[in-house]
């Protein structure tokens, strides 16, 4: 179980992160076609992943998170998580 110190400390690294996000759009005039201009990479490394570790996870570790784990679903892949590799309350460690 998580306790409440550690619940504000996610809370205020969270807001921190979207902080970070909306700066990086007012950065760009909120122009849609701006924000498109930002590789996926970028923003995966710059706040997925950083959504992640503030979670717990270790991104590092490519049993606990797997970034490009793809499973086939109706004639298409799509990258979805799977229980094996998901576990927000209680991160490996």
């Amino acid at each position: 179980m998580i306790d409440n110190e550690a619940v504000s400390r996610i809370k205020l690294e969270i807001e921190k992160l979207v902080k970070r996000y909306r700066d990086l759009k007012k950065s760009r005039n909120d122009d849609i076609k701006e924000m498109a201009g930002i590789s996926e990479a970028n923003v995966r490394a710059d706040f997925i992943d950083r959504l992640f570790e503030i979670l717990g996870w270790d991104i590092r570790n490519p049993d606990e998170y797997d970034r490009e784990h793809f499973i086939r679903t109706s004639s298409f892949l799509k990258s979805v998580p799977t229980s094996s590799t998901i576990s927000i309350c209680a991160p490996t460690a």
